[in-house]
């Protein structure tokens, strides 16, 4: 089975994650997504209280949580690459195997 995320959705996830470290709720933190061809995929995470940088494998790891907590994936199982496009932007395809 193949799934694929928007921006929107990987936001969503490193929300969920971030607070899973962090304490708080979901919709208290603030996440910025970002791609450079040098550097690769990063997310700055912030919220009332904390800051912190995700790198691409926190963003990886936040979309297996997220798939884990909310639909009962095993992330094991997962083979998550990140992509990014002008027109589309940042989005994830999601194999599982």
């Amino acid at each position: 089975m193949k799934l694929y995320f928007s921006e929107q959705d990987i936001i969503d996830s490193c929300c969920v994650f971030a607070t899973r470290h962090h304490g708080g709720h979901p919709q208290d933190i603030e996440v910025d997504l970002q791609f450079d061809q040098h550097r690769g995929f990063s997310a700055d995470i912030r919220s009332r209280l904390t800051h912190t940088l995700f790198y691409e494998q926190d963003i990886v790891d936040s979309i297996a949580f997220y798939l884990a907590e909310y639909h009962c994936f095993i992330p094991e199982h997962l083979r998550v690459d990140l992509t990014f496009s002008e027109i589309e932007k940042i989005g994830a395809e999601v194999i599982v195997v």
